[in-house]
């Protein structure tokens, strides 16, 4: 019987020894379930402030792709500008100050015409393109009636341009019935 008891006792307490290991390891896994949980959490923190930066990020980039787009324009306004000056500057060297006070229509057309012929000729050909592509503002190679008519105003330092004066230099240039003019027809005419 004693050893019997004895055997019961060791058992008891090996049982015993296992119940609070086990004890032990649940308390772990419960703890480590826990820690996870925070980690996890945690993460899942990390990732929204991601998202937040990322679209903080993307809209700055939209704001400065907005404002390049705004520099960029206001700079092709500036080029125009200082174009259309350089032009004014390069034909005031070459094209005499005119007046047209008191002549006809047609005598302004025919006088326009020669002062542009004049300068064509008497600079090259390669000046008057460089002048030609300054008012061919939309690069057809075509200088259309609106922008021959810009030209004729910045060229002659004129205040105002009448469109029957800018008709009349075209009919003159035998041109009217293109409704442009093209580099060719301004330096071989």
């Amino acid at each position: 019987n004693e050893t019997n008891e004895n055997e019961n006792n060791k058992l008891k307490n090996e049982l015993k020894e296992l119940k609070e290991a086990n004890e032990q390891i649940l308390q772990t896994i419960e703890n480590n379930k826990l820690e996870s949980n925070k980690i996890i959490a945690s993460l899942q923190q990390d990732i929204e402030n991601e998202k937040v930066k990322s679209m903080e990020s993307l809209e700055t980039s939209k704001q400065l792709n907005i404002e390049k787009a705004n520099v960029e324009a206001e700079l092709i306004k500036q080029v125009s500008i200082r174009e259309e000056v350089e032009a004014k500057v390069e034909a005031e060297k070459h094209i005499s100050n005119i007046s047209f006070g008191g002549l006809s229509i047609k005598e302004t057309g025919v006088l326009i015409w020669e002062e542009l012929r004049k300068f064509a000729t008497d600079q090259g050909r390669l000046k008057a393109l460089e002048l030609f592509r300054k008012f061919d503002k939309d690069s057809s190679g075509c200088i259309d009636a609106d922008e021959f008519q810009l030209a004729i105003k910045v060229l002659f330092n004129l205040d105002e341009v009448s469109r029957e004066v800018v008709e009349e230099v075209m009919a003159v240039a035998h041109i009217s019935h293109t409704g442009s003019i093209d580099y060719q027809k301004f330096v071989m005419t």
